[in-house]
C-alpha cells in the first residue's frame, strides 16, 4: 500500500491479524477503575496480534497461508489535535482483508449448553 505523507512527518505501518490456531479462550470480564467503561470479556492476546511492522510510505503483507484476517494500521509522528491524551498520534485504520471469517467467528460463538 502507498501512503500519501506530509513533508517532515514519518509514518509506521502495524499489520494486526488473527491466525488459524489461535486460542478462543475467553475469560470473565473485569471492573477497572471508577470513570472506564466496563470490559465484559478477555480474549487471548493472540486474537489481533501483531503480525508485522513497517516504516515508510510503502508497506506490504505478505500472507503466509494461517491468516483469519490481516488489517493496517498507520501511525504518523504528528500529534493528533484535539485528542484527550497527550501522546496522541494520527493514525488510519485499513479495513480488513478477510481470509476465513467463518472460523473465527465459530470459534468466538459462547459453547451451547447440551440437552
Amino acid at each position: 500500500m502507498e501512503i500519501s505523507g506530509e513533508p517532515g512527518v514519518s509514518y509506521v505501518t502495524t499489520f494486526i491479524g488473527t491466525l488459524r490456531d489461535f486460542d478462543p479462550t475467553r475469560g470473565p470480564g473485569r471492573t477497572p477503575p471508577k470513570g472506564n467503561p466496563v470490559v465484559t470479556g478477555e480474549y487471548s492476546n493472540q486474537i489481533g496480534a501483531v503480525l508485522g511492522r513497517m516504516a515508510g510510505l510503502t508497506a506490504n503483507y505478505e500472507f503466509a497461508g494461517d491468516e483469519l484476517y490481516v488489517r493496517a494500521k498507520v501511525t504518523s509522528s504528528k500529534i493528533k489535535t484535539n485528542s484527550y491524551r497527550r501522546d496522541d498520534f494520527e493514525s488510519a485504520w485499513v479495513q480488513p482483508a478477510v481470509v476465513q471469517s467463518n472460523i473465527l467467528w465459530a470459534a468466538l460463538q459462547p459453547a451451547k449448553a447440551s440437552k
